[in-house]
């Protein structure tokens, strides 16, 4: 009789150390696929900046290299007129659809000795010089071929430089600034919040950031910003996130990508955030983001139309949109060509299709 109680005894046990064991099995390949979850939609989310910034540079880039290519702003650098050359940058702003409130851009002219020739936010700027801390200006002086990036400057931004030329005499460069609010909005239409972050060892530099919102150890590069994130982050530890052992907060799921300028240093962190119930939505449903962020159709033809405003003046570009033939090509035209032309000029050729 003792030993058949015992033999229970055994039994029990074991089937109640076997349900235990499957329990934490059955927890464990649970947390693994949460992680798995968690990790895809963050790199999801990492590859949807990645594409808006690639954007935000190219369309930067199309702007830079078409207004270096005005041979009247090109003849003024040589001949150092600033009058002439401050009338060339009026009339090439004023111009451009979707920039006429300001704020959107700025330009700088330099001299081929890396000096400021002219600044479109403050003409009286002149002869300051920029070697010692531009990285951009140093490698377009050097190659002479168009370069953009995020800088480090005075602040920290987007900057797309082209050289000017003169019937092939170089003559200085032409620089497109941009700051970082377009990137905002365009992630906040999709209900995400996005931060850049700069370390704020950089201040001794981006010396016009001083006043801008501190959090922790970086300063927040732009004045728009989703202010319920950027306090509930104030109170927890971030290095827990840009780290991933963490990837929830209270309110929000964080996805950090790091932010390098052209040598590869790193100058801060870009932060995306979804609101947690949304995000566990997506995890559930494994939506890729990325499909979000695509230019539209819209914003790649006003940047073609830009492109030619800059190269052939507002009256040319009046006739180009009133030109059917032109209105129906560019409706015709794929993303990828629509973007090669604002890069490369339209004499290449031309494949027609559905905007992708």
């Amino acid at each position: 009789m003792g030993n058949k109680f015992g033999y229970k005894k055994i039994f029990f046990a074991f089937f109640a150390f076997l349900i235990l064991a499957m329990a934490g099995m059955m927890l464990f390949f649970v947390g693994d696929i949460e992680n798995h979850r968690s990790a895809k939609l963050s790199d999801a989310i990492n590859d949807a900046v990645r594409e808006e910034m690639d954007r935000q540079n190219k369309q930067t880039t199309a702007l830079a290299v078409a207004i270096a290519g005005n041979e009247l702003l090109a003849s003024s650098l040589k001949d150092r007129d600033r009058i002439r050359a401050s009338r060339v940058l009026d009339t090439i702003m004023s111009s451009f659809d979707g920039y006429k409130d300001g704020g959107k851009f700025w330009l700088q002219l330099h001299t081929p000795d890396l000096k400021v020739f002219m600044r479109s936010w403050d003409k009286s700027e002149y002869g300051a010089p920029l070697e010692g801390f531009r990285k951009g200006l140093v490698y377009v002086q050097k190659t002479q071929m168009p370069f953009s990036s995020i800088e480090l400057g005075k602040k920290l931004n987007i900057k797309s430089i082209a050289p000017i030329k003169l019937k092939g005499e170089y003559v200085g460069s032409l620089e497109v600034i941009k700051n970082f609010d377009e990137a905002v909005k365009n992630f906040a239409e999709k209900k995400i919040s996005l931060l850049v972050l700069m370390d704020n060892k950089f201040l001794d530099v981006a010396e016009w950031m001083v006043d801008y919102p501190i959090l922790g150890d970086f300063v927040l590069c732009h004045r728009e910003y989703d202010e319920k994130l950027f306090n509930e982050l104030k109170e927890d530890d971030l290095y827990l996130f840009i780290g991933r052992k963490k990837s929830f907060s209270k309110n929000y799921f964080l996805s950090i990508e790091p932010l390098r300028d052209l040598s590869g240093e790193r100058l801060g962190f870009i932060v995306a955030a979804i609101a947690k119930d949304k995000a566990v939505a997506m995890m559930k449903s494994d939506e890729d983001v990325s499909l979000l962020f695509q230019a539209s159709k819209e914003e790649l033809s006003t940047a073609y139309k830009n492109r030619a405003i800059a190269l052939y003046g507002s009256g040319e570009m009046k006739k180009l949109i009133q030109s059917e033939a032109k209105k129906e090509k560019i409706k015709n035209l794929s993303r990828e060509e629509l973007e090669n032309i604002m890069l490369y000029g339209e004499d290449n050729e031309i494949k027609k299709g559905e905007i992708r």
